[in-house]
């Protein structure tokens, strides 16, 4: 075998010459010169580098652990951590995770119990959340009542929608230097909540100033009340409303100045007559001889 020959099988074999060849052998100059071993060295930094996006991805997220401290027996914290397009609400401790890092507000709802109102005063607190895990301490101060003067009552006090299963009221905010909160209460029944202990407390954001309240009885009679509350805790005296579900219309009839319906539900309002068991008949209309059989002689 001449030289040559010995270059083209070298280069078919994937062999690199060595140095000090001689110049005129001009076949292996032109040929490349790739190894088994280089293209397993190509493949590697880019299995590298996909394990360190996946790395660098993971750790794109940072821990916020709330806890409310100085809570006054009896009362319960209510706190929002907000950022950029995201809200969240936590009890007295919670922990939020998976936090896109950069900056938060965090509020702290007073807590008014009897003989004052315990807060957290410089609201809202600003964190910054990190690629990291951070924790954070409310604390409550407790502020004696001093003020013995209670706010406005709400005004304008009305049911503005019903359904078999939801009630809908609005009104008008009463006023006070010190307003703290809106509290709407909620009673079975006919006889409405006469202070902040009576009933079942709804769930209100901010100063509202309508609620919607549902998973309510079908034709059943509610009563709500709703109080002004200010930082010292004084409420004032409450504004109620009575109002009921509706409920599946069996049969109507129609007089000339009121209508009756025989109706299905659940309970039956004592100024209701039973038509059958879980069936009622509601009427509404003129009531000026008492028509209505509801024992009054008010419209309805």
């Amino acid at each position: 075998m001449n030289r040559a020959s010995a270059v083209t099988v070298a280069v078919a074999m994937g062999l690199t010459l060595l140095a000090g060849a001689p110049s005129n052998a001009t076949s292996s100059a032109s040929a490349p010169s790739i190894t088994p071993q280089s293209v397993a060295t190509k493949k590697k930094p880019e299995q590298k580098s996909k394990k360190k996006a996946k790395k660098k991805k993971a750790k794109k997220r940072g821990t916020l652990r709330v806890v409310a401290q100085g809570i006054p027996q009896g009362g319960s914290a209510k706190i929002t951590v907000a950022g950029k397009r995201y809200r969240k609400k936590l009890p007295a401790a919670g922990k939020l995770r998976n936090l896109k890092p950069g900056k938060y507000r965090v509020w702290a709802a007073p807590i008014v119990v009897d003989g004052g109102t315990s807060s957290v005063p410089d609201l809202p607190v600003r964190v910054k959340v990190r690629k990291s895990k951070l924790t954070l301490r409310l604390q409550y101060t407790w502020n004696p009542r001093t003020d013995s003067f209670p706010p406005g009552p709400a005004d304008e006090l009305k049911v503005s929608g019903r359904t078999t299963s939801s009630i809908d009221l609005t009104w008008v905010n009463g006023s006070a230097p010190d307003l703290q909160a809106v509290a709407v209460r909620r009673k079975a029944g006919s006889v409405a909540p006469a202070s902040l202990d009576e009933g079942r407390a709804l769930s209100l954001a901010g100063f509202a100033t309508s609620i919607t309240d549902t998973g309510l009885r079908p034709h059943t009679t509610y009563s709500y009340s709703v109080f002004m509350v200010d930082f010292s805790g004084n409420a004032s005296r409450p504004v109620s409303v009575v109002a009921r579900t509706t409920a599946e219309a069996v049969a109507v009839t129609a007089g000339l100045a009121h209508t009756c319906a025989l109706v299905k539900g659940d309970t039956v309002s004592p100024d209701l007559a039973a038509a059958d068991q879980g069936q009622a008949v509601e009427c509404w209309g003129d009531n000026t001889h008492g028509q209505l059989g509801n024992g009054t002689t008010t419209d309805a």
